[in-house]
Formats: C-alpha cells, sequence, structure tokens
C-alpha cells in the first residue's frame, strides 16, 4: 500500500493591526517619542475637556431654567377637589356641585396661589401652598399638590365638614364635625339660619401670636359636647325647629339647653358621652323632644326640662 499523500499546511494568514490599535500605537509611539512634555499635554487636554463639559451643563442648565421661567409668567390656575354632598348610598352625580360657599372656594384658591412660584422649577413653593392651606383649617390632610399640563395646580384633600356656628364676645366662628375652628374669608359672615348656633361657651378659640389658630380644636369640651348632640338629634324630621344649644350652664351644672326657632328653651340635660344622677335614657330625650316639636309645645312654654323622670315646665318662664 503505498504511503498517504501529504498536503501541504496552509500558510497562516497575517492580520493586520485595527484602526483603534494602530492609533493606540501612534499614540504611545508619540508620546514615547515627546517624553514627558507629551504626557503632559495630554493630561491637561484632557483637563481641559472636562471643564468644558461642566462649564457647558452647568450654564446651560441655568438657561433652559431661565427660558422656561420666562415662558410660564402666568400664574397658575389652582383647582381642588371640591367636597359634594351625597346622601347614604347615593351616586355621584355626572356634574357634582360642591356645598362650599364660593368665597370661601375663591379664598382658598387665592391663598394656595399666592404661595406657587411662577417657576416649574420651584417645588419647595407647593409645600408652602399645602401648609397655608392646612393653616385655614378646612383640611384634615392635603395629599397631594402638583403642576399637571396647561399650567395647573392640582389639589387633592380630605375636607372637613362644617357642623355649627359658635358666638363668643360678639364675634361668629365656623366650627367642624370634630369642633376645628374654620377660616371664613374677611367679611363673609355665616348665612343667618343655615347652621345652628352654640352661644356662651367657657373659653375664646384658641389662638396665638398670628391671630386664631383655624383647624385646632375649641378648647374646653363644651362646644364639641353640644356639636355631638346637634348630630345625634340631626335624624329627627323636626330638628330644622332647632336653631342652636346654650352653654350658659354647663360649666355649673352640665346641662346642654337647646334652642328652638320659637324662643323656647328644652334643657336636654348631661351631653351624650355623660348621664347624670336621676336622667332619663337619650333614647327617652330624645322621643321627648319629638313630640314637643311636633305638637309645637315650645310656643306656649318658654323652658322645659326634659331630662328628669318627668317632664317639668318652668310657668314662671311662660309665653305671655
Amino acid at each position: 500500500m503505498p504511503p498517504p499523500e501529504r498536503t501541504a499546511a496552509s500558510p497562516k494568514k497575517s492580520r493586520k493591526p485595527g484602526m483603534f490599535a494602530r492609533a493606540s500605537a501612534a499614540s504611545r509611539s508619540m508620546l514615547s517619542g515627546a517624553g514627558s512634555a507629551g504626557r503632559l499635554l495630554m493630561n491637561s487636554m484632557a483637563v481641559l475637556l472636562l471643564i468644558a463639559l461642566a462649564c457647558g451643563w452647568y450654564f446651560g442648565r441655568e438657561a433652559l431654567e431661565r427660558r422656561v421661567a420666562e415662558l410660564t409668567t402666568q400664574k397658575a390656575e389652582v383647582r381642588f377637589n371640591w367636597p359634594i354632598a351625597l346622601a347614604p348610598g347615593a351616586r355621584k352625580p355626572a356634574t357634582p356641585q360642591t356645598w362650599l360657599p364660593p368665597a370661601v372656594q375663591r379664598d382658598l384658591a387665592r391663598i394656595a396661589a399666592a404661595e406657587v412660584a411662577v417657576d416649574p422649577f420651584a417645588q419647595d413653593s407647593l409645600e408652602r401652598a399645602r401648609q397655608a392651606l392646612l393653616a385655614t383649617g378646612w383640611f384634615a390632610n392635603i395629599s397631594s399638590v402638583r403642576r399637571t399640563p396647561g399650567g395647573h395646580i392640582d389639589i387633592t384633600a380630605d375636607w372637613r365638614l362644617p357642623a355649627a356656628v359658635v358666638q363668643h364676645r360678639n364675634r361668629e366662628y365656623l366650627v367642624a364635625v370634630g369642633g376645628e375652628v374654620l377660616r371664613l374669608p374677611p367679611r363673609t359672615p355665616v348665612q343667618k339660619g343655615s347652621m345652628p348656633t352654640i352661644t356662651n361657651p367657657r373659653l375664646a378659640p384658641r389662638s396665638d401670636s398670628q391671630g386664631i389658630v383655624y383647624g385646632a380644636v375649641w378648647p374646653g369640651g363644651d362646644v364639641e359636647a353640644a356639636i355631638d348632640l346637634l348630630r345625634n338629634l340631626r335624624q329627627i324630621p323636626e330638628v330644622k325647629r332647632l336653631v342652636g344649644v346654650d352653654l350658659a350652664n354647663y360649666i355649673e351644672t352640665g346641662h346642654l339647653t337647646l334652642v328652638t326657632d320659637a324662643g323656647a328653651r328644652i334643657v336636654w340635660g348631661s351631653a351624650l358621652s355623660e348621664l347624670g344622677p336621676g336622667e332619663v335614657s337619650v333614647d327617652t330625650r330624645r322621643a321627648r323632644l319629638r313630640d314637643i316639636l311636633q305638637t309645637r309645645f315650645d310656643q306656649s312654654q318658654r323652658t322645659i326640662e326634659i331630662h328628669t323622670p318627668v317632664v317639668l315646665v318652668d310657668k314662671t318662664a311662660a309665653a305671655n
């Protein structure tokens, strides 16, 4: 058998160095040839390039901010999730209407707009607006204050619900369900007859060097007790005939006195959270009150006590 033929090995192709390799070799050759002076030059050029990039970013950003500020010279429109009144189980209407008076709406929008900076990069102004609104007392919480397209400031919040007007030293204050004092715009009184009135509280509303502290609960506990009673009685159909609560005897006797639209004073007795000695239950007092208002017994009598085992009528204070 003849020996196998040998084939000659293919010679390996030589690869030429790539572009980056050639550039690197050239740089090394230049630096090697130039010595330390070359290396110093290259380092200096790199530093200058970094400085140029940093300056371009810094001054370019300032120019951009100035340009955006110039384009937004108009005050942003403030928009709230205005509160609406819905009966239990009712659906939200397609075009909901708020119960908040227009004067209060304008006042709150003005307060927010006064704090929000025109410059959209001034995010801290949104927090200032949030704090200013919380200081009005109208909000239990403000979850967000944010800029939205179109130049709007959208504010989402949880609102406090007004419960009554408190009269103290010839001045009226609007208070919420929890007893918090709510700000009203200057020279904007509560519409007469729209809210029950609480008179003769023991203490004044909380204040500091800046004035009334809106959002703070009225101190003393008597105003809160009156609000709780009014809310407990609101399910009575005849409750519209009650115009307020007098606290004149609360500190001395612990009694709350209801006032009717006929001018009669119906002594309710202790607050809902308490039950004084010899007092009948809350349900009994509520039934007696409803009977008095249905029959308009309050039109002929001025003082009626419904907290005692037997209803007491002060004949000496009867109407003429």
